[in-house]
């Protein structure tokens, strides 16, 4: 019994990993103070692609926009870019990108429970959680495509696995942010307009964010009743 448990230890990995084909990397204009975050990375049929959705902010102009795409388009691993919508700050693209070339798509492999990404500057800051047996050929694999740097690492259990890491860093943030002004109050403190006005977002983007963040979480809470 001992022997099984131990193939199923869980390790929480904070990495950083540098490398030159990273979607924050740009070529050009001065994009310091520009984020992204990946929403959902799903593997293709074609076993050698991902369907990707990222968010940029704050992306503040035409001129942004334009950069941003184009940047994209020149990138190495970019197989076919679909779409793109501005809203408030945030620029949501989507996008089919090369599996060899994402960090989700090399650690997808191997029987990662979460994962979060954001990205700034070439760098990405990955939240996973990976079995441990696996940690080792893992970080082998991220190693092929850059510099990684393991910045914190711990074993933990089932029960330490928090609803926050659920939800992406936009979710998260807005969730909070409704959390601190009384927006779940009744009657309401606050309104969706206030936390947009807050977080510089649209009023549609803070209440696609707060109503999503309460689906994951409603859906994680049911289903452990179930466990």
């Amino acid at each position: 019994m001992d022997n099984m448990n131990d193939s199923f230890r869980m390790v929480k990995l904070q990495i950083k990993l540098e490398h030159n084909n990273c979607m924050s990397r740009f070529k050009f204009g001065d994009f310091h103070d520009l984020k992204m975050s990946t929403i959902s990375s799903i593997p293709l049929k074609a076993k050698n692609y991902l369907f990707t959705i990222q968010d940029y902010y704050g992306v503040n102009s035409d001129r942004k926009v334009s950069l941003i795409i184009k940047n994209l388009k020149n990138n190495s691993s970019m197989y076919a870019l679909k779409n793109w919508y501005l809203t408030g700050n945030i620029l949501r693209v989507s996008f089919v990108e090369k599996l060899s070339d994402s960090p989700y798509g090399l650690l997808s492999s191997f029987d990662i429970l979460k994962y979060k990404e954001s990205s700034q500057n070439g760098v990405d800051n990955i939240s996973t959680i990976i079995l441990k047996i696996n940690e080792s050929d893992a970080l082998t694999s991220l190693n092929s495509l850059g510099n990684v740097m393991v910045r914190e690492r711990g074993e933990i259990n089932e029960v330490q696995i928090g609803f926050n890491f659920l939800l992406s860093e936009m979710e998260l943030t807005t969730f909070k942010k409704a959390l601190i002004m009384n927006y779940f109050d009744s009657p309401k403190q606050s309104h969706l307009k206030d936390i947009a006005r807050e977080l510089n977002i649209s009023i549609v983007a803070a209440n696609s964010y707060i109503r999503s963040a309460q689906k994951k979480i409603i859906m994680n809470e049911f289903n452990s009743l179930y466990d």
